[in-house]
């Protein structure tokens, strides 16, 4: 292929001219719903409009309204930011090939489909699949859900974020075979917030056969709230704006989105010290699109019966430990006082250094992170095939520096430590064969579950624990970690 016209693709969203991009052609900024500006702020995603001629798809759309930070560059942020972008080899051989979509992470408050980390050109050079990446509103536009204020003149409904993600996958499923992918061998996967998207897509009924594989990578898999706590958060907020009690759905409607972030931070401060560890920015059990809480759906087994390629990082905690005030011990006990927590005092044996610093952080991250996708796992492995996984690299840097593989050090080996800072940096004092070798067998794991939905390990079956413990000499351990898995059992997490 070669030549402008060969970028130019007649889909039926309508056609788009894209842009070769070395070894890759890529198609960026389409939308895959109308922008949810003025009226629509707070509504579920509307058809994108329709054009005419050809339409430029050679930069990105805008992030998500966000605090600049978490993937958003400052003046590049927009309510009119659901677009989603397609990348696949220059080269790219004859017939459809299987399909990944990604979604970003970012605590639900930020990230976006165009952070450079999430090119996806490492995969597209090892193997010919196309690969998707679509924005997703965050922060109180996605993930509070105000429809407790929905009136006939001014409707809203809940769920946005989610919602989002959904219709990122409905386009794929109706537009993806003319840039030459499968629309019936598509991938899932995200990480942080982003695989909270997988995992609760998983257990969202209209997701049913939209995706036939997922991969979650650090998904906190129990974030999502019920509708009591929902409905408090979006009092707080409104309350915080200091609108008009009688009409609060046009002043959610009418005000400047930064000053409805600012309202949203101020009025959920407080919940990360009455509950540590929640996320105050989450989907909702509504009763319909999401009739039921995930990690109850997935934990007997009644997920969407798809592969699952499951795991978290050796030391979750520790960057959220530097990122708080609050010490790792007091986090933990105001978590098990918050849950009302059964068989606390095995939870805290489970960890024998505890309260002591590194045990307490370690105490907190499996809480957000390992135990409920351990629960998940164990539940899914029903209904079909679970790979678990646990990442250890850590170069010689994050180590000096007392993070380990920390929180999202497996970005970096998924797209390449070439295409982050971090990664750039991370070997500073050594490591960098280690970690290229490193990077080049993760791929190779993310890519046999693309091409396959398959791995080279026993699977995960809660009867035999068979993880993957990705390092410089990856192995198979069962049941790692046991005591502390056995002491996570009867957990009831934050609904």
């Amino acid at each position: 292929m070669s030549g402008e016209t060969d970028l130019i693709v007649s889909a039926p969203s309508g056609r788009l001219r894209g842009a070769r991009l070395g070894a890759v052609d890529t198609w960026r900024g389409i939308p895959f719903a109308a922008p949810p500006t003025g009226p629509l702020r707070f509504r579920a995603p509307q058809p994108a409009a329709t054009w005419a001629g050809v339409r430029d798809a050679t930069v990105f759309g805008p992030a998500p309204i966000q605090r600049v930070g978490l993937g958003a560059v400052e003046g590049q942020t927009s309510e009119d930011a659901l677009t989603v972008n397609v990348t696949r080899r220059a080269q790219t051989a004859p017939g459809l090939k299987p399909v990944l979509v990604f979604l970003y992470g970012g605590s639900n408050i930020g990230g976006t489909s165009s952070y450079p980390l999430f090119g996806g050109l490492p995969l597209l050079a090892t193997e010919d699949i196309v690969y998707v990446t679509g924005n997703y509103r965050v922060g109180p536009f996605g993930f509070i859900d105000f429809s407790r204020y929905s009136t006939p003149t001014h409707p809203i409904d809940g769920n946005l974020g989610l919602r989002d993600q959904l219709a990122v996958l409905q386009w794929v499923k109706r537009n993806i075979a003319a840039f030459g992918g499968d629309p019936d061998n598509v991938t899932l996967a995200g990480q942080s917030a982003g695989a909270l998207g997988v995992t609760t897509l998983m257990a969202t009924p209209a997701a049913a056969g939209l995706f036939h594989a997922a991969i979650a990578q650090s998904s906190p898999v129990a974030s999502v709230t019920g509708r009591e706590r929902a409905d408090a958060r979006a009092q707080a907020v409104v309350e915080a704006l200091g609108a008009d009690e009688n009409s609060p759905a046009q002043a959610l409607r009418d005000v400047d989105p930064f000053r409805l972030l600012d309202a949203a931070d101020q009025a959920l401060a407080a919940e990360q010290i009455e509950r540590p560890g929640i996320l105050s920015y989450a989907s909702t059990i509504d009763g319909d699109l999401l009739p039921e809480h995930p990690l109850d759906v997935l934990s007997t087994g009644r997920g969407h019966p798809v592969p699952l390629l499951i795991g978290t990082t050796d030391n979750e905690g520790t960057l959220f430990a530097r990122l708080t005030k609050t010490p790792p011990h007091e986090q933990v006990e105001g978590m098990l006082r918050a849950t009302a927590a059964p068989g606390a005092e095995r939870l805290r044996a489970a960890y024998p250094e505890y309260p002591k610093p590194k045990a307490a952080t370690a105490l907190s991250g499996d809480f957000l992170f390992w135990a409920p996708s351990i629960a998940a796992a164990e539940g899914h492995a029903r209904v079909a095939p679970v790979w678990m996984y646990r990442y250890d690299y850590a170069t010689p840097l994050l180590r000096l520096m007392g993070l380990g593989a920390t929180h999202g050090m497996d970005l970096m080996a998924v797209f390449g430590p070439e295409n982050s800072e971090l990664g750039r940096k991370a070997h500073l004092l050594g490591g960098k064969r280690t970690l290229r070798s490193v990077s080049a067998r993760t791929q190779r794991i993310w890519l046999d579950m693309i091409l396959a939905q398959s791995q080279s390990w026993s699977p995960y079956n809660g009867t035999t624990w068979s993880t993957l413990l990705i390092n410089a000499d990856p192995h198979t351990e069962d049941d790692p970690r046991g005591e502390r898995r056995r002491a996570w059992q009867t957990f009831p997490f934050y609904k």
